[in-house]
């Protein structure tokens, strides 16, 4: 079984997906207990190859539902297979051109049960061992922002939908061995996920209410919180539980083709990326230095232009985290050099 690069297209404009199938390099004969939480990021056909015969003398095939169908069927194929290879190539380009607003619509309340279904089946399939614990944490998180977190959905956000969503995962999946939160890449998933083992669901509405429009008071009105060399979104009711921004990286100064940079994060950094804008798979890493908790160098090619590429920070959950006055300050600096 194999797992390889894809680029996902929306309108023209390509991005990576499944970085934790190429980030890491050509591998091969890996274990499946070792594999990161964050390859479970995406476990559906695009980019996948495996053999005709593992499907057959295992007799795998998909399950009668339209959602999950696909995603069930590869882990059951993972586990079989035991061991994986990954490579760098990019063998598939995924089409996302279709209405936003469409596809939000179609995760519904039937997209939640068949999920539960799903995950149900593999909770009690297979043993509590690491694959297992990372596949479910993953796709529970997505389930809990969708469900929990999500106003754009095609199911009407409520109390009722809270309610619906605790007694179909209790009912569907049962009890878990392993608290799923400690995968989790955000803390306003792991404060939601807090309140739904409570039972909490007014705790819920309250906080879905200020989730809404936390990154709107980032983005647009530049509202942060600072404590602890660490940034939080902000928060007015002293209710709601303080939740950190993952990073937040600046760019300061550039001299002689050394990039300074603020960093503050809870996350560790896997690396610095150069990658180019039309062409996603152009990637070059970049050397860099701790200079201090968070206080990072870079060293800048010759050829780089903020017209051609961009730089991205990889942390170990192998998201990626843009910088902040990154184009502002390198663009001075290519208007000096012309």
């Amino acid at each position: 079984m194999g797992f390889f690069g894809i680029a996902q297209s929306i309108n023209g404009k390509l991005s990576l997906k499944s970085k934790a199938y190429i980030f890491d390099g050509n591998q091969t004969g890996r274990d499946i207990q070792e594999l990161p939480t964050a390859f479970y990021e995406w476990l559906g056909p695009q980019g996948i190859m495996l053999r005709k015969d593992l499907v057959e003398r295992n007799n795998l095939h998909f399950v009668n539902q339209r959602v999950a169908d696909d995603v069930t069927f590869f882990y059951q194929a993972l586990r079989t297979a035991k061991t994986i290879s990954r490579g760098t190539e990019l063998t598939t380009y995924l089409n996302r051109d279709a209405d936003n607003i469409s596809l939000s619509k179609s995760i519904n309340r039937t997209f939640m049960i068949s999920w539960f279904r799903s995950l149900g089946f593999i909770n009690q399939k297979f043993p509590d061992d690491s694959s297992k614990e990372k596949f479910l944490s993953r796709r529970i998180e997505w389930l809990i922002y969708d469900f929990l977190l999500r106003r754009d959905i095609g199911y009407r956000f409520s109390k009722k939908r809270i309610i619906d969503f605790k007694e179909s995962f209790d009912k569907y999946i049962g009890e878990l061995a392993f608290d799923p939160s400690k995968h989790f890449r955000t803390g306003a998933r792991i404060v939601v996920w807090q309140y739904l083992i409570a039972d909490d669901y007014d705790a819920i509405v309250k906080f879905n209410h200020w989730h809404s429009v936390r990154h709107l008071a980032k983005r647009y009105l530049g509202l942060t919180q600072k404590k602890d060399n660490r940034y939080y979104f902000p928060t007015i009711n002293p209710s709601v539980p303080k939740v950190a921004i993952n990073m937040r990286a600046i760019a300061k100064d550039y001299v002689k083709n050394e990039l300074f940079l603020e960093i503050y994060t809870h996350e560790k950094i896997k690396n610095f990326e150069m990658r180019n804008r039309k062409n996603p798979f152009e990637r070059r890493q970049l050397t860099y230095q701790k200079q201090s908790e968070c206080n990072y160098s870079l060293e800048i090619p010759e050829d780089f232009s903020v017209k051609n590429w961009e730089i991205l920070i990889i942390s170990s959950h192998y998201q990626e985290h843009r910088i902040e006055k990154l184009d502002k300050i390198m663009t001075k600096k290519e208007d000096k050099a012309s």
